[in-house]
């Protein structure tokens, strides 16, 4: 009963496509959005419009996805095998982040996921 969105920093309309092209499209039933909205603004107006619903996680790689999760008041996992922040490990230990290495880490049911 997951629904899953992607929302990202890339362009809006080059995303949909490449996801189209990736034959991944329907993984996503709550939407696909980039920019140029803000993942802020994507996430309140996708919560204001009920295309979202909580409670809600945020997996994400970066500091403003964690902005953007407590902005619009979700539960956030920073995912640090996609990241490119350099000082990820110091934030979220200083902002006592959620961690994961990888989305598929929460497949294993034999292994504690959150580090």
């Amino acid at each position: 009963n997951v629904k899953w969105a992607m929302i990202s920093g890339s362009d809006h309309n080059e995303l949909n496509w490449a996801i189209g092209e990736l034959g991944i499209k329907h993984l996503f039933d709550c939407g696909v959005f980039g920019s140029p909205k803000s993942k802020v603004d994507i996430l309140l107006d996708g919560f204001n419009e009920g295309r979202f619903c909580r409670p809600a996680v945020y997996f994400g790689d970066s500091r403003l996805d964690h902005l953007a999760s407590k902005a619009s008041a979700c539960d956030f996992v920073f995912v640090s095998q996609w990241t490119e922040f350099l000082g990820w490990r110091r934030y979220i230990a200083k902002e006592n982040v959620f961690h994961i290495n990888a989305i598929s880490s929460l497949l294993d049911l034999n292994c504690a996921p959150f580090n």
